[in-house]
């Protein structure tokens, strides 16, 4: 009766125990190809809690249906000798008759046949047109068919809802092997949503070769950015430029951008719009500095989402920054050059052309001149004043008897309340004593010329006596010394003496009167 017993036992561990619970799982890689890939769809199929106590045979019928409803299949054998292991199979390669030709989902279906007989696992995976199901705008939808007659005509139909997408129908020729392939690059421009691309050939096919995909806006990106300068003065222009890229690489050519440009206290900013230069080539936005802006290191960004296009295509997804500098402005000072020398009573115009460095005129602020002679100052700085309808600064300095002659030096210095500020210095010739004397009055010159006649009258009446006479050489000495004795009693009287003084004082009283008369003009 044991023997009996032992021997029921053995038998019963020698049959597979066929009520195990097995659990299945299958994978497909890839999901989804085009139509004619070579290389086809990898299926596998996980087994966990299998029979294995001792070795079991195990058999799987693999069955895939294309979209036209036609079904291959494809046997494989196991022996389990532990819990968990995996079987694979590729289509269309292991199942005689398969093939992708057609668009569509691809249905897959496993059964066991041994150690019993019952269902697996299923899943399933995509054939299509179109190298993905969803693109963004610009980057290249490729269409690729099989299945077609060698050199076949095949017409490709694209639509955007229920409008003809531009630049459909088209056809174009298979190759030999009847694969048939062509790109299609979407406009930056291009409708967003659903797109249905679908191909026709004399080759009938029991499904037709249709399938969707989904067109989305597009990113765009910064590809370089610079700035024209990166040193500025006040009141000059800045220009931010930067070129801009979609993702597929297409240059962007249209739409705005705004920029943020930073003061140097990081929280003080601005902002400029960029616009595209279609002769540059190029988006371009300028900043203008004033007088009063702050200066230092300052920053210009282009934050992230700040780009449009004008087709709803925006970026840049990160964002990107550049630094430049501001500096105190410098003005042009041009003085007016002086070609004349200028005396007592003269008045010297002071004349100057003040210039911004973006090239306008200063027109508020202070400009003054100082004049030195030998480095030292001959008046107190002048204030001089804007004339809007010549565009200069102008003042003038009357000359003084008491002014140093010699080289003048005119400095005019420009300044604001903001520090910024410019000079320059013109020289100019000055004699105080080159004014012409004042002519004597007349009755001077005629005591004068009296004067004169006495004794040249004298002169004359002394030769002729001589010569009538016909005095000796000595004689003739003597007497003419005689004469200029005389002369010189003339000259010496004290009533000649008296009006030669007078007439000095009237002369010098009337120059001091005609120097305080030029000192009164305006």
């Amino acid at each position: 009766m044991a023997l009996l017993v032992l021997a029921a036992m053995l038998m019963v561990e020698a049959v597979p125990r066929v009520s195990a619970v097995e659990s299945f799982s299958l994978t497909t890689n890839p999901g989804r190809t085009l139509e004619g890939d070579p290389v086809g769809i990898g299926l596998t199929l996980s087994v966990t809690n299998a029979m294995y106590s001792v070795p079991t045979p195990y058999s799987f019928v693999w069955t895939v249906t294309d979209p036209s409803g036609a079904s291959t299949t494809y046997t494989q054998n196991m022996v389990s000798t532990q819990p968990s292991w995996s079987l694979m199979a590729y289509y269309p390669t292991n199942f005689t008759g398969g093939a992708l030709n057609h668009a569509g989902i691809y249905e897959i279906s496993i059964a066991e046949t041994l150690p019993s007989s019952k269902p697996a696992t299923s899943g399933q995976f995509q054939i299509g047109l179109t190298s993905s199901i969803s693109y963004q705008r610009t980057y290249p939808v490729s269409i690729i068919g099989a299945g077609y007659a060698a050199f076949e005509n095949v017409t490709v139909n694209l639509t955007g809802g229920s409008s003809i997408t531009s630049g459909f129908p088209t056809s174009k020729l298979a190759d030999a092997g009847g694969k048939f392939s062509l790109t299609w690059y979407s406009p930056p421009n291009s409708s967003p949503g659903n797109y249905t691309v679908a191909l026709t050939g004399s080759t009938t096919k029991s499904a037709a070769d249709s399938q969707w995909f989904i067109l989305y806006p597009t990113n765009v990106t910064i590809i370089n950015s610079w700035t024209s300068k990166i040193i500025v003065q006040r009141t000059q222009t800045i220009e931010f430029r930067f070129n801009a890229t979609y993702l597929s690489g297409i240059p962007v050519t249209s739409g705005t951008c705004v920029l943020n440009i930073i003061e140097p206290d990081g929280l003080t900013s601005h902002s400029v719009t960029a616009l595209y230069d279609s002769v540059l080539a190029t988006f371009r936005a300028n900043y203008t500095t004033t007088l009063a802006s702050t200066t230092g290191g300052w920053t210009w960004n282009i934050a992230a989402d700040s780009l449009n296009d004008g087709s709803g295509n925006g970026g840049p997804l990160t964002p990107s920054s550049h630094n430049f500098n501001i500096q105190s402005a410098s003005f042009s000072v041009n003085i007016l050059s002086y070609g004349s020398v200028y005396s007592s009573g003269m008045t010297v115009p002071i004349s100057a052309d003040v210039v911004m460095p973006n090239g306008a005129n200063f027109t508020q602020g202070t400009v003054t001149a100082t004049i030195t002679s030998s480095g030292r100052q001959v008046t107190a700085p002048l204030s001089l004043v804007y004339n809007a309808s010549s565009g200069r600064w102008s003042g003038g300095y009357k000359v003084n008897p008491n002014d140093p002659s010699g080289t003048w030096l005119i400095t005019v210095n420009a300044n604001d309340a903001y520090g910024n500020s410019g000079q320059s210095g013109a020289p100019l010739n000055v004699n105080i004593t080159g004014a012409p004397p004042a002519s004597p009055p007349a009755w001077f010159m005629t005591w004068s010329f009296l004067l004169v006649v006495l004794v040249a009258a004298g002169i004359g009446v002394g030769i002729l006596i001589l010569r009538r006479k016909e005095v000796t050489h000595r004689e003739v000495k003597l007497d003419v010394t005689a004469i200029k004795h005389q002369a010189d009693q003339v000259k010496g009287d004290d009533f000649l003496q008296s009006i030669q003084a007078q007439l000095k004082k009237r002369a010098e009283r009337m120059a001091a009167e005609h120097d305080a008369a030029e000192k009164e003009k305006p």
